[in-house]
């Protein structure tokens, strides 16, 4: 006797779209980075007025917080893509993920103690390392690694918009309409975000129940979005059209790798290649500098400038600004030159202008030179915000790109694909792990030596990162003379 098939659910047509899910999983990195960010400009004052704690005591606090978050989503990101490649469908992880941001957003608003913020920063950095990890499985899943580079390209510009909209918004409801109805907004985002999840259909999970494929429209993926990931029109012409054995010779795994050792074979691929690693380097530098950024912004505006909320949030906008515009420039650049060029000059970039933050001074409301400062302060962040567009997206194109090169080198280890669900929830816990770190270096330099030492402290890593990046990353690191072209 065989067991009847579950029938379809209504609308499974646009409910298993392309469109639709790519839809929903921007959607929810959207609602988690703007959620992270909203907070941003407030905490200072939340931290004061509800839990009135010293002015003394601010940054420290904030630090912390965002440093739960990190280490929460450090922790969590790996076994949440190890569960969720277990599980017959990603919807109740995804689900699951949500769940817990409920939770957080809940909590930082009702939250009457310190014990209290802490738990909400946990259950949110739960949720961030669910929502990337098993998001970009996703997106993997619905679309193939072909696809990949071109998909992500596309949805990253509304992600970061999150990023730009969440401390300005955060800061003027704060302002205008107070503290309830900041954390409102939060619960309105969400409930969108749950009813986008609810509705999404997995493509596996259509294929596996025998519903009928071929009455569904076809993938609305323009046909350019249909280019292999590593071509030479697609990334740089240092990737070769077709594999050959001698190009691919290099990326074949040693004959002394143990069955035992690839049974997460991300840790044994990260160990053991360079380039690799310099990419989840470079992974961590990006976050840690947001970190540092998101933790350091708002106490600097209230010492140096008497800011509240409102404009504390506001002065995100010569940061994000750029990082939003100039994004989709920088991956055209990836795609024409590569990750090495852009990775390095944009590491550079970013640690010039952080030397210049010593020369911005204090100054009061009214004064002559006050103007003048707060456009000082201005100015730098916008240069800062350039640095961040050029090292935004890189790390995770070049380390699809090396995991490609194993997968094709070595198809007995890799038959049903290259892990690259791994390489999402490792790429999920590095970001994580530059969220933690970055709050707590930033608090202690910033407490003990100064905002100028800080900053300096943060250039001088960003040019070894720089280095690193020339050396180890994939593309070409002369344009210019045009007469080295390095393959790693």
């Amino acid at each position: 006797m065989s067991l009847s098939r579950q029938p379809p659910p209504r609308g499974l047509r646009w409910r298993s779209s392309t469109s639709f899910i790519i839809t929903t999983i921007s959607m929810a990195m959207f609602t988690d980075l703007f959620l992270y960010g909203l907070i941003v400009p407030t905490l200072p004052f939340i931290l004061s007025n509800r839990l009135h704690i010293p002015s003394d005591d601010t940054q420290k606090s904030i630090s912390l917080l965002l440093s739960f978050y990190g280490g929460a989503s450090v922790l969590i990101s790996l076994p949440a893509g190890y569960i969720a490649d277990l599980l017959p469908s990603r919807q109740p992880s995804f689900l699951s993920g949500l769940s817990a941001m409920f939770i957080s957003t809940a909590l930082l608003w009702i939250g009457q103690s310190w014990k209290a913020l802490v738990i909400a920063r946990i259950f949110q950095g739960f949720s961030a390392a669910v929502v990337w990890s098993v998001g970009l499985a996703m997106i993997l899943d619905t679309v193939g690694n072909s696809r990949l580079a071109v998909v992500l390209n596309g949805i990253f510009g509304f992600i970061c918009a999150g990023e730009l909209i969440a401390p300005v918004a955060g800061g003027i409801i704060y302002d205008y309409l107070g503290e309830g109805w900041v954390f409102g907004t939060g619960f309105m985002l969400l409930t969108l975000d749950l009813i986008l999840r609810i509705f999404v259909v997995e493509k596996g999970v259509m294929k596996r129940n025998g519903w009928d494929v071929s009455s569904l429209p076809r993938d609305d993926i323009s046909p350019d979005e249909t280019a292999p990931l590593i071509s030479s029109s697609n990334v740089s012409n240092s990737f070769a059209k077709s594999y050959s054995e001698n190009e691919l010779s290099e990326w074949k795994l040693p004959k002394e790798v143990r069955p035992w050792q690839m049974r997460v074979p991300i840790f044994y691929l990260a160990s053991t290649t360079p380039r690799l690693l310099t990419s989840l380097a470079l992974c961590f530098t990006h976050a840690m500098t947001l970190a540092i950024f998101d933790a350091t912004i708002p106490i600097q505006s209230l010492t140096l400038f008497s800011f509240n909320s409102r404009s504390a949030g506001l002065l995100f906008i010569p940061l994000l600004l750029p990082y939003l515009l100039l994004s989709p420039v920088a991956g055209l650049l990836v795609n024409r030159y590569g990750s090495k060029l852009l990775a390095s000059l944009g590491l550079v970039l970013l640690a010039t202008p952080l030397l210049f933050f010593g020369m911005v001074h204090t100054a009061i409301p009214g004064q002559e030179n006050y103007v003048l400062e707060v456009t000082k302060f201005s100015v730098i962040l916008v240069a800062c915000g350039v640095g961040l567009a050029a090292i935004g997206s890189q790390s995770l194109v070049d380390a699809s790109i090396v995991i490609e090169y194993y997968e094709k080198a070595n198809p007995d280890w890799f038959p049903n694909g290259g892990p690259y669900a791994q390489l999402y929830a490792m790429n999920s816990m590095i970001f994580s792990l530059g969220l933690t770190v970055g709050p707590v270096v930033a608090g202690y330099l910033n407490v003990k030596f100064g905002y100028a030492i800080m900053n300096l402290s943060l250039a001088g890593w960003c040019v070894l990162m720089s280095l690193l990046c020339a050396y180890f990353l994939g593309g070409k690191l002369q344009v210019l003379i045009g007469t080295l072209n390095l393959k790693k």
